[in-house]
């Protein structure tokens, strides 16, 4: 009996020595595809834990290329663990970011549809030089009723047939057209209570059969100082 006790002692003893998740990690990153010892503990685990050790390696190797210490002496369970951790924390942080983006996203549809006015959009004809011919003009004017400087507004102009239905859509960007006039480097900034008047010839290519009828919108904007970050 006491030796039948002492065997089964030894096997749980023999057992925990060989528990693959509790092998330690070679030092050197360069033998995790070499070692042996360290191999076989690896085809122990579950998939999901090789794939979680993996992930580590390559953060850790980038650790080291970057002049980051690289932890010694740690076992495979070590490693899994601080690599969840890791994992944790960056999925928190991304979903922060996501959150910020959204409601980011959700403030400029608001301003944009709020604060950016388009007033007096109209069709009109204009005779060309000599008098041969008549071509259609778009214009209209955008007006910033918000408090927040803009580097960039987009209009839509949906051409539309007798009926009202859409033959096609072009899109104009009015500061783009002010910036190439400038003849110094700052660009045009759509200050708050500011007015910008849009006048786009339409060419036969743009719309072709059309009759004259148009609707416009604001379909897009960019806050000047989220340029400005983007730029830097």
């Amino acid at each position: 009996m006491y030796r039948l006790i002492l065997v089964v002692l030894l096997a749980i003893v023999m057992a925990a020595c060989t528990e693959p998740r509790q092998t330690r990690l070679p030092d050197n990153l360069e033998q995790w595809e070499t070692d042996r010892e360290f191999q076989e503990a690896v085809r122990e685990l579950t998939l999901e834990e090789q794939n979680i050790l993996k992930t580590y390696l390559i953060r850790v190797t980038m650790d080291q290329l970057n002049g980051v210490e690289v932890p010694k002496g740690q076992t495979i369970a070590e490693a899994i663990a601080a690599q969840e951790v890791y994992i944790e924390a960056w999925r928190k942080q991304d979903e922060a970011r996501k959150a910020e983006e959204r409601a980011r996203a959700r403030f400029k549809d608001a301003y944009m549809e709020q604060q950016v006015g388009l007033v007096d959009f109209k069709v009109k004809e204009k005779r060309l030089n000599g008098g041969d011919g008549i071509r259609r003009i778009v214009s209209g004017a955008l007006v910033n009723n918000g408090d927040r400087p803009l580097s960039d507004v987009r209009v839509t102009v949906s051409f539309r047939d007798m009926k009202g239905f859409t033959i096609t859509e072009k899109t104009y960007a009015p500061i783009e057209i002010l910036n190439g006039l400038k003849e110094d480097a700052e660009p045009f900034v759509f200050e708050p209570k500011k007015r910008i008047v849009f006048n786009y010839p339409v060419v036969d290519e743009v719309a072709p059969g059309w009759g004259g009828l148009a609707t416009a919108m604001v379909t897009d904007i960019v806050f000047h100082e989220a340029a400005q970050a983007t730029a830097n």
